[in-house]
C-alpha cells in the first residue's frame, strides 16, 4: 500500500511539472518592418512574414521604448518577443536600421567621388598625383590613390546618409574594421617603401663613378604618362610584379565597394556604426602581392623596376 501511494504521489508530481512547463511560453526571435508606432512607443506594429496580421505588440520595457525613438514606419526590426507562437509582448531588439533607396545610395557615393576627387584637385593644383618623377604612372602611387580614395568615398558615403536619412546627431561614429585598417596600412607601406627604395638607387646611381658598374639614371619619359605604365617596367618590357600587383589592389578595391554598397543600403540606427571588413583571404593576397612587388624592385637594377 505505502508503494501505491508512493507511485501515485511520483505520477502527480510529474504531471504537475509537465503542465507548467508546457504552460511557460517560449521566447522567440522574429524579423520585421515596423508598420506603425503608438505614441509614447507602447506598442509597437510589425510586418512579420511568418506572423500575417500579427496585432501590435507592447513595449512595457522603458530601456526598449527609449531604443525605439528614433524609429519610424519602414523600419527593419530584429527582435525577440515573449512568446515564438503567439507574441505579444517585445522583450529584446537587437538590430534597427532605416531602408535606403539603391538611387540614393548610388548617388551618396557618386557625390563623394565627386568631393573626394575635387579635394584632390586643390591639393595636387591639377597635377595628375600618379605620375612618378621619371613622367611614368607609378604602380606604388596608383594602389595607394586608389585603395585610399575607395575607403574615404565609402566612409563620406556613410556619414552623409546617416546625417541625411537619420539626423545630424548620427553624422560620425563610423569606425573601420581591423582587416580594413591592416589593409590600408599596407598599402601606405608599400608607397613609402617603393619610394624609399627609388630614392636610394637613385642617390647611388647618381653618385657612382663614370666608369662604375651602376648605371646612370635614365632620362626622364619624353612619351605621355600611359596605363601601360602599370604593367610594364621602365624598359617598356611588361612584368609580372607590376601586373600582380595593380589587379590585387584591383579587386580588392572592387570587392570592397560592392561589400559597402549593399551595407549602405541599410543604415543601423546606432550612434556607433562599422564599415564592412574585408575577408583575410583577400587581406592575405593583397599583402603578397604588394610584398612580391617591393622585392621584385627592391632587387631590380635601377631604371628597370
Amino acid at each position: 500500500m505505502k508503494y501505491l501511494f508512493l507511485s501515485t504521489a511520483v505520477a502527480i508530481l510529474t504531471l504537475t511539472s509537465a503542465l507548467s512547463a508546457a504552460s511557460v511560453p517560449t521566447a522567440g526571435t522574429f524579423d520585421g518592418k515596423i508598420t506603425s508606432i503608438a505614441p509614447g512607443m507602447a506598442l509597437v506594429s510589425v510586418a512579420v512574414t511568418d506572423f500575417p496580421g500579427l496585432p501590435p505588440l507592447r513595449v512595457v520595457n522603458a530601456g526598449l521604448q527609449a531604443q525605439l525613438v528614433p524609429a519610424q514606419p519602414g523600419d527593419e526590426i530584429h527582435f525577440q518577443a515573449d512568446d515564438a507562437t503567439n507574441p505579444k509582448t517585445i522583450i529584446g531588439v537587437t538590430y534597427l536600421a532605416r531602408p535606403v533607396p539603391t538611387l540614393k545610395t548610388l548617388g551618396a557615393l557618386a557625390g563623394s567621388l565627386v568631393i573626394i576627387l575635387l579635394i584632390i584637385a586643390l591639393m595636387t593644383r591639377g597635377n595628375n598625383p600618379f605620375i612618378g618623377l621619371d613622367n611614368r604612372i607609378s604602380n606604388s602611387q596608383a594602389q595607394m590613390g586608389l585603395w585610399f580614395s575607395a575607403v574615404a568615398v565609402v566612409y563620406l558615403s556613410a556619414n552623409i546618409l546617416r546625417g541625411f536619412l537619420l539626423g545630424g546627431d548620427y553624422i560620425g561614429g563610423v569606425s573601420l574594421p581591423t582587416n580594413l585598417i591592416v589593409l590600408t596600412g599596407l598599402s601606405a607601406f608599400t608607397f613609402g617603401a617603393a619610394r624609399a627604395i627609388t630614392t636610394q638607387k637613385a642617390g647611388a646611381a647618381a653618385n657612382a663613378p663614370t666608369d662604375a658598374a651602376v648605371p646612370k639614371p635614365l632620362a626622364v619619359n619624353p612619351n605621355p604618362p600611359s596605363v601601360s605604365d602599370l604593367v610594364q617596367n621602365d624598359n617598356k618590357t611588361t612584368d609580372l610584379g607590376d601586373i600582380q600587383m595593380i589587379l590585387v589592389t584591383l579587386a580588392a578595391v572592387a570587392i570592397f565597394i560592392c561589400q559597402s554598397f549593399w551595407y549602405l543600403t541599410s543604415l543601423p540606427i546606432s550612434k556607433s556604426v562599422i564599415l564592412p571588413d574585408v575577408d583575410s583571404a583577400l587581406l592575405a593576397t593583397f599583402g603578397l602581392g604588394q610584398g612580391a612587388y617591393l622585392f621584385k624592385k627592391a632587387a631590380s637594377p635601377f631604371g628597370a623596376g
